[in-house]
């Protein structure tokens, strides 16, 4: 599951362009609307790739720790 999502972000660049869509009419508050539905965007997508990368990270750093106790 871990490799495909990344793939799905490589091979679907259409998911990363975030659109707020008809929120940014909302109200009258248009730039605002507009500028938190985009933040909201950078910042969960921002989380899932640190996230990832940390997960990783840890994976690697435990691989390496079985393979100097095994040897």
């Amino acid at each position: 599951m871990r490799a495909i999502l990344p793939l799905l972000a490589v091979l679907l660049p259409s998911a990363a362009l975030a659109h707020p869509g008809h929120l940014n009419e909302f109200d009258g508050h248009q730039h605002y609307m507009a500028a938190w539905a985009l933040l909201a965007a950078i910042a969960g997508s921002s989380w899932l790739i640190w996230t990832e990368l940390r997960s990783s990270k840890t994976t690697r750093t435990q691989r390496a720790e079985d393979d100097e106790a095994g040897a």
